[in-house]
């Protein structure tokens, strides 16, 4: 593992670019040819697009509805895409953009829609944010999405606005008491370009409103807290409650009012609660009271009234000042934990604590520390980003931060938080996880993520949640107290079922509130493996300043060399010098299971010096990866998955009916937010690959490093299968993956890969090539496996070489001593130092291949495990099979079952299928069912034992 570490610093690998056909543009004018380039290269339906095994026609189609779709989504609804091969494997693109098209205004024509007029004004008014007050919320156009549709605020007519739009229909008339409304967008160009958009609502059933009758309820009692001055009972004549007085919707909001109104508090809430008599419920009301003011009971002049308005608008504000910071730690205590060793190892302590503070005006920082026994919190790392300061990474042990570079931004942080559709500034659609925490000005330290719209979906909805991780044994309860509420009190038990044996994680989590109805902290507990884990969320003063000096004291900065080309070798640099010296005592604790003697604890001290001295060598030694760290490609992106899409022209049925284009048929439902019933929304499936199992899935890590291998390495095409496969894009995925399998030039492994891709997509060739992949588990399969990691013509070889002939000799010394005789052998480890001695260079494969081969012999046995798996063929063959009686496929169904290969463990099942396989006197299936009986209970067994004998008739 050693080795492997060093390595890390040897071995850098970067990205690069498909081959692909090479393509001229030519009548663009809005995107450059670098900016639509660049944008194909990052959409994986241009890897389906311009996949190997497609045809030219096919090529030249579907390149053309990709860029038209990229333009219509961004406006140009009429961009006209022509194809036309010049020379073999050149193509001229002709693009004529056309218009752009902008939003016009909204119709909403009046006939049969009582609220035609209201809802035609507001979709056609720029809906603006708002400022969070507690004691004024926000009216409800403010819950809608932004979509700006005015005359005078031209915009561009994108999928985003259309989302916006139809869903601001939908739920402005759900918030009408229309529950089941259905919105229609339909597109009426103009000539001068702009595009106005006809509202049709087809409204049903009123299901609530002011003219909808409602059961009448009563108030069954009132109860007040946070008093101190006043007494409960004087509050409640005050506000006039009587036991069994009929009760309004407004109710809570009426006696707020009043309460404000009054002049005696800072703030005021009111919130029912559930009585267990029929058609009668409670109220609680909370107060913060005003200090040294009268009482309800006694009456007060005009300018008395006038006076406390002001001299509670002034203790308002001193009481929420400096409250603009947010703490937060997550403590782990596995003193008591089952596997003590793994948790010191992994926490560097028996207890560790990472505690986080975010500034919406200052910034954020961050810090990790551990202890062990009684001795106190020791700092292990930090970072910050703070206004007005430097940015920069804080570790302990070498007193050492890295600044990030003033690119004449102030430092800070921002920090994306909500879940909402957004469209960004150049039109493309997007979910974007936002929002929370920012600086006032923009700055270096940025985290924002965005995804497909239909990646959010299928993940919400595809069901990939739910099969690993169930909650059961829920219970919850709400408790008021003077002092604060305690809201959504829930223990509940959490159990993994990711692994062959579920783990119960028993959690708690807390929420309290003040009386002013405003977050005071959350607080959540659970169990894992024996480690007690304590999260705990809360809002905090002058935290961050605290914590960055703590952070600053008694530091220094590195040397910082960083611009704007050399990025990557300045980030290896710092991560040479101080974190891969602080990573290799972590694997020495791992690897040393006892304590090593002085000697020994010498010599690693200094193998760990050395390798923080090397720091500023391989900073330079790594320079020629700067060239594949280039820039963002530009305003223009084709979005992943751009087939899920439509072109914006067309009829939009925005309550549910989106359609697409037919690659990769699918449908499904998703349950509407809005309404109590489902709607379909088509959109093409992604295969859940969670569905292989772990080993499997680990050899699969392969593929990411598809792009770095040879044009022609089994590594590549699964890295492109894969993602094809994940977007349901599958016309070539299975003749592209037996041909690689007949091709002889993949080992089991690639076989192995191959078959599970199949298998999921319930294609019979999988079993082909599982069968394939048996037969090449020997030393020339191993050969096969390895050979594209060894390849010198591989952009990962060919750079990794000129890394060598750069590096410092040491360093080579170095890796050459961590590999060990034992991989290279004495013969070839004296032939090594040989040549370095003469200053001969040294190949990279040299010291690779050995290590990489004894890698791979050490995969094999499991490897070999899970072809045999794979032979059967898919889930549905597999089952098909052992319903109709077939022994062994009922001994591998008990067998998935108890491994947890088919939707987690299950004993039940795992026992049926086996005890089946049994009863035909199947080899090792009696074993296999004593196996499962092992772990079963008593009621398990006999329910295994009834569905045995279902599955028998």
């Amino acid at each position: 593992m050693r080795s492997l570490l060093l390595l890390t610093a040897l071995v850098v690998h970067s990205a690069f670019g498909v081959e692909n056909p090479k393509l001229t543009f030519s009548g663009n004018q809005v995107f450059t040819a670098q900016q639509l380039q660049q944008a194909l290269n990052a959409s994986i339906d241009y890897a389906f697009v311009s996949h190997p095994l497609a045809t030219k026609e096919e090529f030249q189609k579907n390149l053309a509805h990709l860029l038209q779709v990229a333009y219509a989504d961004r406006g140009f609804a009429d961009a006209q895409i022509t194809l036309a091969p010049s020379t073999p494997g050149k193509w001229n693109v002709q693009i004529k953009e056309g218009r752009q098209f902008t939003c016009g205004k909204v119709i909403v024509p009046s006939k049969e829609n009582p609220i035609a007029k209201e809802l035609a004004n507001f979709l056609s008014k720029p809906i603006r944010g708002y400022e969070y007050n507690p004691n004024s919320p926000p009216s409800l156009d403010k819950l809608y999405q932004p979509a700006d549709w005015v005359n005078s605020h031209p915009a561009r007519l994108t999928r985003a606005r259309l989302q916006a739009l139809g869903w601001n229909a939908r739920l402005f008339c759900y918030l009408k008491g229309y529950t089941l409304a259905k919105v229609t967008l339909v597109p009426k160009p103009r000539q001068d370009g702009a595009v106005d958009m006809q509202v049709q609502m087809n409204l049903g059933k009123k299901q609530f409103g002011p003219d909808v009758k409602t059961a009448a309820l009563k108030l069954s009692q009132a109860q007040v807290h946070g008093v101190v001055a006043n007494k409960p009972e004087d509050i409640i004549k005050f506000l006039g409650l009587q036991t069994g007085m009929p009760i309004t919707q407004t109710l809570c909001e009426d006696l707020k009012k009043k309460l404000w109104d009054s002049g005696r508090f800072l703030a005021v809430a009111a919130r029912w609660h559930k009585d267990g008599k029929k058609e009668a419920v409670g109220i609680d009301i909370h107060v913060t009271e005003c200090p040294n003011t009268p009482l309800l009971t006694e009456a007060i002049s005009e300018q008395t009234r006038q006076a406390l308005a002001i001299y509670r608008s002034l203790i308002a504000t001193t009481y929420v000042e400096g409250q603009q910071e947010w703490e937060m730690q997550l403590i782990i205590d596995a003193s008591k934990a089952d596997d003590l060793p793994t948790w010191k190892a992994l926490l560097g302590g028996n207890r560790s604590q990472l505690h986080a503070v975010f500034a919406g005006n200052k910034g954020m920082g961050i810090t990790g520390s551990s202890a062990s026994g009684n001795e106190p919190e020791a700092l292990r790392w930090g970072g910050i980003s703070q206004t007005g300061k430097e940015t920069g990474i804080f570790l302990a042990g070498g007193k050492v931060r890295w600044v990030v570079p003033d690119r004449g931004k102030s430092a800070g942080a921002f920090i994306n938080l909500t879940l909402t559709p957004s469209e960004g500034p150049e039109g493309e659609a997007r979910f974007q996880i936002g929002g929370g925490f920012s600086t006032d000005r923009p700055v270096p330290l940025m985290f924002n993520i965005k995804f497909p719209p239909a990646t959010i979906l299928q993940m919400f909805h595809g069901g990939k949640f739910g099969n690993k991780m169930d909650v059961g044994d829920l219970k919850s309860k709400t408790t008021t107290s003077d002092e604060g509420i305690i809201f959504d009190h829930f223990t509940f038990i959490l159990s993994d079922r990711s692994g062959p044996k579920p783990i119960a994680i028993p959690t708690q989590i807390k929420t309290f509130r003040d009386a002013r109805d405003k977050f005071q902290s959350l607080q959540m507990e659970m169990k894992f493996l024996g480690a007690k884990l304590n999260f705990k969320l809360s809002p905090s003063k002058n935290a961050l300043n605290k914590l960055t000096n703590r952070l600053t004291q008694e530091t220094k900065t590195h040397l910082n060399e960083y611009t704007t080309d050399h990025g990557f070798s300045t980030l290896i640099g710092f991560a040479s010098t101080h974190l891969l010296p602080e990573l290799y005592k972590w694997t020495l604790v791992i690897d040393n299971k006892e304590k090593p003697g002085l000697l020994e604890r010498a010599k690693q001290e200094a193998q760990v010096q050395l390798i923080r001295t090397l720091g500023s060598e391989i900073q330079k030694a790594v320079e020629p990866f700067d060239k594949f760290t280039p820039n963002s490609p530009g305003p223009f992106e084709i979005r992943e998955s751009i087939f899920q899409d439509q072109l914006v022209t067309s009829k939009v049925n925005v309550d549910g009916h989106t359609r697409q284009i037919p690659v990769g048929k699918s449908r499904f439902s998703i349950s509407s937010p809005h309404a109590s019933r489902e709607f379909d929304f088509q959109m093409r499936r992604r295969i859940d690959l969670s569905s292989l199992s772990f080993a499997t899935r680990a050899s699969m890590a392969v593929s990411i490093f598809g792009p770095i291998f040879a044009d022609d390495a089994w590594p590549k095409t699964i890295n492109r299968e894969i993602k094809l496969i994940e977007i349901h894009s599958t016309q070539y995925s299975e003749a592209a993956l037996v041909q690689m399998v007949k091709s002889e030039k993949s080992g089991p492994l690639a076989c192995l890969m191959a078959a599970n891709l199949l298998n999921i997509l319930d294609l019979p060739s999988g079993v082909q090539c599982a069968r394939e992949g048996l037969k090449r588990l020997n030393e020339e399969g191993v050969r096969l496996d390895c050979q594209p990691f060894t390849d010198p013509n591989s952009p990962m070889i060919r750079t990794t070489d000129h890394f060598m002939e750069t590096a410092n000799p040491i360093l080579i010394k170095k890796v050459l001593d961590a590999t060990g005789i034992e991989l290279l052998g004495e013969r070839k480890h004296d032939e090594l130092l040989k040549k370095l001695a003469a200053n001969q260079k040294i190949k990279s494969t040299e010291i690779l291949l050995p290590i990489i081969a004894d890698a791979w012999k050490k995969l094999i046995p499991m490897i070999a495990n899970e072809l045999q798996m794979a032979q059967f063929g898919s889930m549905k063959q597999i089952r098909t099979a052992a319903d109709r009686g077939s022994a062994e496929h009922q001994f591998m169904l008990g067998l998935m079952h108890f491994q947890g290969r088919v939707d987690g463990v299950n004993l039940v099942e795992a026992y049926a299928w086996a005890s089946l396989a049994a009863i035909q006197s199947y080899p090792n299936a009696d074993n296999l069912r004593n196996a499962i009986m092992k772990q079963m209970s008593a009621d398990e067994i006999l329910r295994g034992m009834k569905r045995s004998r279902e599955l028998k008739k």
